[in-house]
């Protein structure tokens, strides 16, 4: 009789044990479950959500095609602007959306898109708080983009914003852009500076390289 208690007690135990298992295995799979869902509808879900969808007709009468999207997996709300032309060129930078204002309200003030050859264009963009920028682009097999916003501090000017600025300056695209306000002497100016800063750390560096 007594082997039947004790046999009756131990298979308690073992069920009470094998429930407390299969329990915690519930409890556990059930926050993992959730995690795995909600990584899955992540990485699934849209990379990001257009906000506006329009045109953009700048200061000459010209028509650009424009897209608001915002990154929807950023941690930090990431909004960016693409303005393209009937030719596929265009330029994308970053804006910012305000909640309590339509998404139109970041679009520029002005810009510009000129063709320098066919490989090549320069993107003009007059914001709405008076920042100002050029983009130079390249196409085709030997592409690379370099940015230059007006009188921002100079620090290191590398050679293939030499070559944008060279590339800008000979195919006189800066006298596309509008000349109110003086302008184009002003981005020719800055672009004089950032080849001077070039020349003289070239200098300083070829000083270097002798000592």
């Amino acid at each position: 009789m007594d082997n039947l208690h004790d046999e009756a007690v131990t298979a308690k135990k073992n069920s009470i044990v094998s429930a407390g298992i299969i329990l915690l295995i519930i409890a556990i799979s059930i926050p993992v479950l959730f995690i795995i869902v909600f990584v899955l509808i992540f990485l699934l879900s849209p990379s990001y959500k257009i906000d506006y969808k329009g045109e953009f007709v700048n200061s000459s009468g010209e028509t650009y095609s424009a897209e608001i999207r915002s990154d929807s997996k950023s941690l930090v709300p990431k909004s960016f602007l693409k303005l393209s032309d009937d030719e596929g060129r265009s330029v994308d930078y970053r804006v910012d959306l305000y909640y309590d204002y339509e998404p139109e309200v970041a679009l520029p003030d002005d810009m510009r898109i000129v063709a320098i050859d066919a490989d090549s264009y320069m993107a003009w963009v007059y914001d709405k708080d008076d920042g100002e920028f050029i983009s130079y682009h390249t196409m085709g097999d030997d592409i690379f983009e370099k940015s230059f916003y007006l009188d921002s501090e100079i620090r290191y000017v590398d050679e293939y914003e030499i070559k944008a600025i060279n590339a800008i300056e000979n195919n006189s695209a800066l006298n596309e852009l509008p000349n109110d306000n003086g302008r184009r002497n002003k981005w020719e100016n800055y672009f004089s500076r950032l080849k001077q800063e070039y020349q003289n750390s070239s200098k300083t560096e070829s000083k270097e390289d002798s000592v």
